[in-house]
C-alpha cells in the first residue's frame, strides 16, 4: 500500500468524510492491491475488514467519490451465459488538497436535515396565545383530577354469591 495514499486515507478520515468501516474497506483493498491481488470480491472484502456487504459498496462509493479508488467491472462467458467476475480496482491519490465534504441530502426529503435541540425547536414555535393557555390550563387540571380521584371497580354480583 502507498504511503501517500494512505496519509491522505487518515486525512479524509480525520475531516470526516469517511467513517472508520469505510476505512477498514479501502484499507482492505489497497492491501489487496500491495500484496498483488488486485481483483478481492466484496465476499472477501467484507471478510477483512468484518463488515457487512452494503457497507463495503457504500465504501466504494465513497472512495470512488474521494478521488480515492477507482475499479472497473469485469464479466466472462462461461458455458453461454455472461458471469460478473470480481471488479479490478487501482487506487489513485487526488492531487488536490483535502476538504471537509458537505453532508449528502437525505434520501427521502432530498434536503440537508439540520438537528437541533428540544429547545432551539421550542424557540422555533410562536408564543401561545391567551386562550390555548386557559385550554391547556383546564385540560391539566382535569388530568390531575382524574389521576387523584380513587377508581372503583365493581365487583359482579355473580362472584360474591355463586348460583347454587
Amino acid at each position: 500500500m502507498d504511503a501517500v495514499w494512505r496519509r491522505r486515507l487518515d486525512q479524509e478520515r480525520r475531516l470526516g468524510n469517511l467513517t472508520a468501516s469505510h476505512e477498514l474497506v479501502l484499507v482492505a483493498i489497497g492491501r489487496d492491491l500491495a500484496l498483488g491481488y488486485p481483483e478481492p470480491s466484496e465476499a472477501r472484502l467484507m471478510s477483512e475488514a468484518g463488515v457487512s456487504r452494503s457497507t463495503v459498496q457504500r465504501a466504494k462509493a465513497l472512495g470512488r467519490h474521494l478521488g480515492l479508488v477507482e475499479w472497473e467491472r469485469r464479466f466472462a462467458w462461461v458455458a453461454g451465459r455472461r458471469v460478473e467476475r470480481p471488479c479490478a480496482y487501482r487506487t489513485m491519490t487526488p492531487a488536490t488538497a483535502p476538504q471537509k465534504r458537505e453532508r449528502q441530502a437525505d434520501a427521502r426529503t432530498g434536503s440537508n436535515i439540520q438537528r437541533r435541540s428540544v429547545e432551539a425547536q421550542l424557540r422555533g414555535l410562536p408564543t401561545p396565545t391567551q386562550s390555548q393557555i386557559r385550554l391547556w390550563e383546564e385540560r391539566k387540571m382535569a388530568l390531575t383530577a382524574a389521576a387523584c380521584t380513587p377508581s372503583v371497580r365493581t365487583v359482579p354480583r355473580s362472584s360474591i354469591h355463586p348460583a347454587v
